[in-house]
């Protein structure tokens, strides 16, 4: 089973996202316009003005899910989530004031390989995206208030491994595979105000057994932050185009997935046991019995 509570977005700090539950999967596309300021003392989040979030959590149910908001006050974010095709996107961008927005695509399922002892599993996920900058106000410059940034994290474990899904910050020595990649504010040329993002993560996995079930969970975030300090006028980070996630086996390996989409992998159904009929154990328990009588009688 797949095991969640709540999770911290690495944009913007808020809080409920969600509630613990246990799935054997699950997508989360997640939209956030403003954020919330935490206050230590009290332990309370205070939304700002134009603060609003579309939470698209579902477990157990839908393989594919999106969500978006936009304002009048040139606010936007967008999120998917799509396990058949193993694609994440995510969206965000600002304009004018002192604006922001963020963007979350997230999903776990369970995967189990059959068949697969001695050879490897292997993974990887590719990021594509870009962030592009407007500038003008009294300064334009590298930003200092303002912001963008990204995260790509894929993770796997075995059931049981991974306490909640708080996995991209504190379950990773338990994970059997765990990498994170993030960068906020990259460097910024006034002179082409675009900035291209690719990122690749890929692995393997060796197969200890011909029967192994995994938790997988992988995760695209972003953000962006208008700033009149810096003079920054509009930032769209664009990661709509896209994460996308990719198994490969070896030949005559099968997978299966508890969403019976992810990837296209089907669910997993387990071999059916024979069960004697009442007659057969009736029978059973008469020989048995006979058996017996047949040994006194010689004894006799």
């Amino acid at each position: 089973m797949i095991k969640r509570a709540h999770l911290l977005a690495v944009t913007v700090a808020f809080a409920g996202l969600a509630t613990s539950a246990q799935a054997g999967y699950y997508v989360l596309p997640y939209a956030q316009l403003e954020s919330q300021l935490y206050n230590p003392v009290t332990g309370t989040f205070t939304p700002q003005p134009g603060y609003q979030v579309s939470n698209g959590f579902e477990a157990n149910g839908a393989t594919s899910k999106q969500t978006a908001l936009s304002d009048a006050d040139g606010r936007n974010a967008f999120s998917s989530v799509d396990l058949a095709n193993g694609e994440l996107k995510a969206s965000a961008g600002a304009t004018g004031g002192t604006r922001s927005a963020s963007a979350n695509a997230i999903f776990g399922d369970t995967v189990t390989i059959a068949g697969g002892a001695g050879t490897t599993w292997d993974f990887n996920i590719l990021l594509d995206g870009y962030f592009e900058f407007e500038f003008g106000g009294p300064t334009g410059g590298p930003p200092t208030s303002g912001y963008t940034n990204y995260d790509i994290t894929l993770a796997i474990y075995r059931p049981g491994d991974t306490t909640n899904n708080t996995w991209a910050t504190s379950d990773v020595a338990s994970a059997v595979f765990f990498q994170s990649i993030n960068e906020f504010n990259p460097s910024i040329d006034l002179e082409n105000p675009l900035v291209s993002i690719s990122e690749l993560i890929a692995s393997s996995i060796l197969l200890e057994s011909d029967f192994e079930t995994f938790e997988i969970y992988a995760r695209v975030v972003t953000g962006a932050s208008t700033s009149t300090f810096d003079g920054i006028t509009s930032v769209l980070a664009d990661f709509s185009q896209t994460a996308t996630l990719d198994f490969s086996f070896a030949d005559g390996v099968n997978a299966y997935s508890d969403s019976g989409a992810l990837l296209g992998l089907g669910k997993y159904t387990p071999p059916p046991v024979d069960v004697p009929t009442p007659g057969s154990l009736a029978l059973l328990g008469s020989g048995l019995l006979a058996g017996a009588l047949m040994r006194r009688r010689r004894r006799a």
